[in-house]
């Protein structure tokens, strides 16, 4: 596992105590007073039906056995290559089968290759379900029935976990998320970017929303470092930044995840905003380019399948970063208000 790049150094006898410390103070728990905690998986670009994605799947898998996953988000690019309704089988059904057996609840995000032969409605407001979209199969993908978990059949949603429902004091974590695909991204189906109910509806959930923690998941990433190689990966997407980043900050939003480059890399904090890019779940895999300063060092530049593991409480964030033959490869863990992360133990997820 990876330490913090931006954690100052320390003496050698400094580090041992606060490894010990850390150690112990996982060991017994932080759970909080209430001992409430929820646990959370985060993955990108997977549907592949391959079996890189079935690697990463049997991790997940596994966390459920423990009693260790109560959720999954999956961060679009759900069904390669191109969102067919006949790849919801091979592509997704079958793959986590195990777990939604199991009753863990699914949600997903859709990303540019689930939406990849649409087109797009021509109509103001945009529709909020399915019929945003033309000539393809997104009704399939956002139909209950098919357990990606879209709210209503809401192609941008939030969900209460724990699973009440309600705003207040009983709401744990709320995740909300958005379809990058009509807002202002490089590929965007909709010419101006300005999906405005989506942005108002985004603006307005997350003012009201009184939750302890506050996610944001999408496909498209506004904050990542690029692809390492010619013409391979993605850029950061700067004007979605431009859109999305001052409602994020004045909705106090706690952490954002993204998928879309298919490595994993997590940012040195924005504004107070942790930005996490996972996409290796099941796609080829990419190396990344070192950006000092801006993300979180790792002598594998995020070239690996995995899934984000959290663990929310009342108190703290944690994640440890798994990859497809369960060895930790990145964690840490922050309250409200820190600056920078605390570093996990080394050498295993402590939950």
């Amino acid at each position: 596992m990876n330490r913090n790049a931006v954690i100052p150094s320390m003496p050698r006898w400094a580090g041992l105590v606060a490894a010990l410390l850390a150690s112990f103070s996982f060991a017994v728990g932080s759970a909080g007073a209430e001992g409430r905690e929820i646990y959370v998986a985060f993955l990108g670009d997977g549907g592949t039906g391959g079996k890189e994605q079935k690697s990463v799947a049997r991790q997940l898998e596994l966390a459920r056995e423990q009693g260790k996953l109560d959720y999954v988000f999956l961060l679009g690019d759900n069904l390669y290559p191109k969102g067919e309704a006949k790849k919801i089988g091979p592509n997704f059904l079958d793959v986590y089968r195990n777990l939604l057996d199991a009753g863990v609840a699914f949600h997903a995000a859709l990303g540019n290759h689930d939406v990849e032969v649409c087109g797009i409605l021509n109509l103001t407001p945009l529709p909020r379900d399915a019929t945003a979209y033309t000539r393809c199969e997104v009704d399939r993908q956002l139909d209950p029935a098919n357990r990606f978990g879209y709210a209503n059949g809401s192609r941008y949603y939030h969900l209460t976990i724990p699973g009440d429902s309600s705003y207040g004091e009983a709401a744990l974590a709320q995740v909300f998320v958005i379809d990058t695909n009509t807002l202002a991204s490089s590929q965007s189906l909709l010419p101006s970017g300005d999906d405005r109910d989506q942005l108002q509806w985004l603006d307005g959930e997350l003012s009201r929303s009184t939750a302890t923690w506050k996610i944001v998941i999408m496909h498209h990433p506004i904050h990542t470092p690029k692809a390492a190689g010619w013409f391979r990966g993605h850029s950061r997407e700067l004007r979605l930044g431009e859109q999305l980043e001052p409602i994020l900050m004045r909705g106090g939003v706690d952490v954002v995840f993204a998928g879309h480059n298919h490595f994993y890399a997590r940012i040195v904090p924005q504004a107070g905003i942790r930005y996490f890019v996972s996409g290796g779940g099941g796609q080829r895999i990419l190396r990344y380019r070192p950006a000092e300063d801006y993300v979180a060092f790792d002598p594998e530049r995020g070239k690996f399948h995995h899934f984000i593991h959290v663990r929310v409480s009342p108190e703290w964030f944690e994640y440890c970063v798994v990859d497809a033959v369960g060895r930790t490869r990145d964690g840490g863990r922050f309250r409200h208000g820190d600056d920078f992360d605390e570093p996990l133990p080394e050498g295993a997820c402590p939950y």
